[in-house]
């Protein structure tokens, strides 16, 4: 029986016929008719297996524009649909053809408020992020919303992130919300830091283990490196603790933002030069760029930071100011992941909030939108001793049950630059000031991955994997929703990276396609600790979709008898529980083995591809002992980019 598709396809007499075949009502098959558009229409078809490159091309030379995952063994396809009748009855994977109803493209929050909206007056203009289904101009979104009768005002669009941000009024949010380019909408939120200052008089302790990073044998100070930071306001770029012979080592934006003392500090923590030993930064010789997030921020702001200044580590000690989507992979978070799936060496640190302590919020799961993202680096606090996570700080999981943070660093009484004056120092306390630790330690390694590779950049799951796997523990035993796989340790982090120039690399990166397995075979030659992790840059999701990992590698070791070791799990339901390992991790793009008493012997460290949609997924795996018997460097040097090459019409979906 040959599958009917609704709309001009078939024309509008073959409606009903459809609607009793796939259970859809005329007026919910009428939205595939995009009036602008004439034969351009978007529709959703689910299928047995993923689509593989021979037939998603068919579908391109037929008249189709864009392919995008949508979860769930189902894409949405737009482009011009007049020919698409046989194509799709010649895939013989499809299980159902239906239309893109309205609903599934707006958040949860948006669906449980519509009537409040639309009791709104038309001239109570409204802010929304919206996700297109293929790249536009600002100019060709404003004509597409024009053709439509729509007025909007559109005040940032990213073509190459497929998103915008705009202003509507409530008698137009029905009608954006019905057009076929339209892939997913939400509210647009207010940002803002929240920090804590304290007199308390205590000086910096090396918890992280930098220090050792400074000296001859390493000589790693951030020479040569660029790092961007994004914060409410200016970074104080005439401060004594970054001006050196008449030249400052801060770039500010022309935003004409004033001077802010949460962005100075921040900036102190990453490249203070060291005029008063208790602010050097990690990074003190670095190059740091200064930015606001007034006009854009997270994924936006990256790419404006990359495209103007070419940076690829950033700093986002930031948040929604407003208790909202808590644990949501929302149309930011989305956005973030699509920037780093198209450019895999970009590396954002991010902070994850400071409601640990305000009794208005669940326990767990208060990290907020963006920090939600797959493919950035998401940062606790620890107290003050580093003995445990700081009261302050934001938990995970995600609602899809990912860990979140990833890692911490101390963030209770940092002492840093401040912006009063060019020889202001202060203290400050939140998650906002465990990050720049963290970026701080990123520039290095990323210093570090220059001087083994011979200049490359370091592809962002490499410096994940090699971070997670060499973190050390706090809080409950194993990962945990408050402070992650452990505490940051530079020392450790690089001393990892560096093996990659000997013949026993910690470090191996490679690619697995749809059910295809790598066996990487070591041998333990005596009992003691196995431990490895892996990480990979996984395709943005459709927030509509109950799941976010788009790309599943599964991870097992695996003696000579059969017995197989698993990856750390974690029961969102049950957030305090500890960690097991007795299953596999279908959840997170990081993740993590840990044997600690291993016997001697031959192993198989397996990495198989259990459901890859994209043609194949790198992938990068850190270990405590060597998997692999030479270096695979070239190979990890071969897939650099420092554009966005990768993004093209079905390389991603």
């Amino acid at each position: 029986m040959k599958r009917k598709i609704a709309g001009s396809i078939l024309g509008l007499s073959m409606l009903t016929d459809l609607a009793q075949a796939h259970h859809f009502t005329k007026t919910e098959l009428t939205i595939l008719n995009d009036s602008t558009s004439a034969n351009f229409q978007s529709i959703m078809i689910r299928t047995s297996l993923p689509l593989v490159a021979s037939e998603k091309e068919m579908l391109y030379t037929n008249g189709i524009e864009s392919i995008v995952y949508a979860g769930d063994m189902s894409y949405y396809i737009y482009g011009d649909t007049s020919n698409l009748q046989n194509v799709l009855d010649s895939i013989n994977k499809i299980k159902e053809i239906s239309a893109i109803l309205p609903s599934s493209k707006v958040s949860n929050a948006l669906q449980d408020n519509e009537s409040a909206l639309n009791s709104l007056s038309d001239g109570a203009p409204m802010r929304f992020n919206i996700l297109l289904l293929k790249e536009m101009s600002k100019e060709a979104l404003e004509d597409y919303f024009q053709e439509a009768g729509i007025s909007a005002t559109i005040y940032n669009v990213t073509p190459i992130l497929k998103s915008a941000k705009i202003r509507i009024s409530a008698a137009d949010y029905e009608k954006v919300k019905n057009l076929s380019l339209i892939h997913y909408m939400d509210r647009s939120h207010t940002l803002g830091i929240s920090e804590t200052k304290t007199s308390r008089n205590l000086k910096s302790a090396n918890y992280a283990n930098i220090t050792d990073l400074w000296s001859d044998s390493y000589h790693l100070n951030g020479q040569g490196m660029s790092v961007a930071v994004v914060d409410g306001g200016l970074v104080r770029n005439t401060h004594r603790e970054f001006v050196e012979a008449g030249s400052s080592s801060v770039v500010l934006d022309n935003s004409g933002a004033s001077f802010a003392d949460h962005a100075t500090h921040v900036a102190g923590t990453i490249i203070a030069d060291g005029d008063d030993s208790k602010a050097r930064g990690v990074a003190n010789e670095a190059t740091l760029y200064s930015y606001t997030f007034l006009d854009s921020a997270f994924a936006d702001m990256t790419m404006k930071i990359y495209q103007e200044d070419g940076v690829l580590i950033s700093n986002h000690s930031y948040g929604y100011s407003d208790k909202t989507k808590l644990g949501e992979y929302d149309s930011e978070a989305a956005k973030q992941d699509r920037a780093v799936q198209g450019n895999p060496f970009l590396n954002i640190f991010e902070a994850a909030g400071n409601d640990g302590e305000d009794s208005a919020y669940p326990a767990y799961g208060k990290i907020k939108g963006p920090g939600n993202s797959k493919n950035i680096l998401t940062i606790g606090a620890l107290n003050i001793n580093a003995s445990g996570v700081a009261n302050f700080s934001s938990n995970g999981p995600t609602r899809d049950g990912r860990i979140k943070p990833e890692l911490c660093t101390r963030g209770e009484s940092v002492y840093s630059t401040g912006a009063s004056s060019d020889v202001d120092y202060f203290w400050m306390s939140g998650t906002s000031m465990a990050t720049p630790s963290a970026t701080g330690i990123g520039v290095l390694a990323s210093q570090a991955y220059k001087k083994v590779s011979g200049g490359y950049d370091i592809r962002h799951d490499i410096l994940k994997a090699c971070m997670i796997n060499t973190a050390v523990d706090k809080g409950r035993v194993g990962p945990d929703f408050d402070t992650g796989f452990g505490m940051i340790d530079a020392k450790a982090t690089i001393d990892t990276i560096n093996t990659l120039s000997t013949t026993k690399p910690l470090v191996y990166s490679d690619s697995v396609s749809n059910q295809e397995s790598k066996r990487l075979s070591f041998t333990m030659k005596e009992r003691g600790l196995f431990k490895a992790t892996i990480s990979w840059v996984d395709p943005e999701a459709s927030p509509s979709s109950t799941k976010a990992l788009v790309n599943d590698i599964d991870m097992w070791l695996e003696n000579s008898s059969g017995k197989k070791f698993y990856p750390f799990t974690l029961d969102a339901h049950n957030p305090t529980a500890l960690a097991v390992a007795t299953k596999q991790n279908h959840v997170d793009n990081n993740e993590q083995i840990e044997v600690k008493n291993l016997p001697a012997g031959s192993y198989n460290l397996v990495i198989n591809g259990g459901l890859i949609i994209t043609k194949s997924q790198e992938f990068a795996v850190a270990s405590n002992v060597s998997i692999s018997k030479e270096s695979n460097l070239a190979t990890m040097q071969a897939s650099q980019l420092h554009n966005f090459a990768k993004v093209i019409q079905g390389a991603i979906y």
